[in-house]
Order: structure tokens, then sequence, then C-alpha cells
């Protein structure tokens, strides 16, 4: 026994492949005019927050070896002299999860937004980031944070360099 299939469900059906297909060709071929006609409604700070996370820096710590230090440091000297920033601090959990704390400079604060494998964890935000050195090493120590999380913490621990 066969099954009669209408004419409405075979156009709903072809109806969302076209759909998929379309939009996995936008997203491959980047969408840049859409993005720029996006762009267009939003205040030039909003436009350069959007540019500026579309090529942001990435340090990234597997199990201690650090790549990229140089970014945080940049960072850091960034917000002493009150150039907004962006950067992404990657760190993998011994399971291999990918925690990934993206900071942002506004000028004032310092915004954190931690994700775990691109799942929201939280958000908060600090009154300054700093580089504190010992024998042991140095420690990016976030300050005076408050929202989701309250306190201070340490952003990034880094061995002295031989």
């Amino acid at each position: 026994m066969t099954r009669k299939k209408g004419f409405l469900p075979s156009m709903i059906f072809g109806t969302v492949i076209l759909a998929t297909i379309s939009i996995a060709a936008w997203l491959l071929l980047g969408g840049k005019g859409i993005k720029d006609k996006i762009k267009d409604g939003l205040t030039d700070d909003e436009t350069s927050l959007i540019t500026a996370m579309e090529d942001i820096e990435e340090v990234e710590n597997k199990h201690g070896n650090i790549r990229n230090l140089d970014g945080l440091n940049t960072f850091i000297n960034n917000m002493k002299n009150e150039v907004k920033s962006n950067l992404d601090v990657i760190s993998y959990g011994i399971e291999g999860q990918k925690v990934t704390e993206t900071i942002t400079f506004n000028g004032e604060n310092v915004n954190v937004y931690r994700s775990v494998d691109g799942e929201f964890i939280e958000e908060f935000q600090c009154k300054d980031l700093v580089k504190e050195e010992s024998l042991q090493g140095k420690e990016y120590v976030l300050k005076q944070c408050t929202g989701h999380f309250m306190g201070e913490t340490v952003l990034l621990s880094a061995p002295i360099e031989e």
C-alpha cells in the first residue's frame, strides 16, 4: 500500500529545502552586502564593536603552553591609554572543553563574557586587569568584579620566561 503525498506538503518541503540552501550559501559567501545593510542602522560605536569582534585577537593557553601572550599585554597597555579593545582568552579543560573568555574594554570597565564549548556560562564587569609578577611567574588578574562574579579572579597564569 502506497501513501499518496499531497501538493501542499511537497511545496512546504521544497520551500524549506530552498531556504536552507539559500542560508547556507549566504553563510559560506559571507553575506557581506547584508552585513553592510545591518551596520547602516547602527551607531558608530556599535559598528566599530562589530568590526573589532570580527577580527578579535586570541591568547591561547593549552595546559600551560601559552600562545600570543603579547596580545594580553597589548590589551593592558590599551586599557592604560583608554583605548577600546577586545580579546579572547582561550583555555582548555582536562577533558578538552574549550573555555573562552571574551574580554572587552569600553574605555571605563573590562567586560568579561565566559563560555564553555560555545555555551554561555557567565558575564561580569571588572574595574581593572593587572599583571602581577612573582618568582613563580606572571598572573593576569581581573580586579573589583561585579555581576555574575564578585571579587577578583586570575584570568591567566604564565611561567617566567627563560
